[in-house]
Formats: structure tokens, C-alpha cells, sequence
């Protein structure tokens, strides 16, 4: 799918700000980023997807008892 967003240090305050100041700046990154991140919920995170996985782990507990 692409990158969906910038990933930056933890706690790192300043490459923080300085990506977010890339995005600010540069509209056609921004929107190719947000169609990366909204094809890849639209392809992974399905009402479908969500039961199917909900069903699985109900399953294994059931069994496990």
C-alpha cells in the first residue's frame, strides 16, 4: 500500500515537528499518504475481517477451557 505516514524517534519532539512541517508544507504527500493509509483500512480492517477474527479467538478460549 505505501506509506501511510512519517515514523520518527520516540520522544523525539523535534524530528516530530520537522515532519510534521514537511507535511504542512507539501499538500500532494499529504494526499498521497492519506490514499495509501485509507486503501490499506479499506483493504485490512473489514466488518468481515473484524468478525472472522473476533469468531477465531472466541474459538481458541473455548477450547482452551
Amino acid at each position: 500500500f505505501g506509506p501511510a505516514g512519517a515514523i520518527v524517534p520516540a520522544m523525539d519532539y523535534e524530528a516530530m515537528a520537522g515532519e510534521i512541517i514537511k507535511l504542512a508544507r507539501d499538500f500532494s504527500r499529504r494526499c498521497k499518504l492519506a490514499e495509501n493509509g485509507w486503501r490499506r483500512i479499506a483493504a485490512l480492517y473489514t466488518y468481515e475481517r473484524f468478525i472472522t477474527a473476533y469468531r477465531e479467538i472466541y474459538a481458541e478460549e473455548a477450547g482452551q477451557r
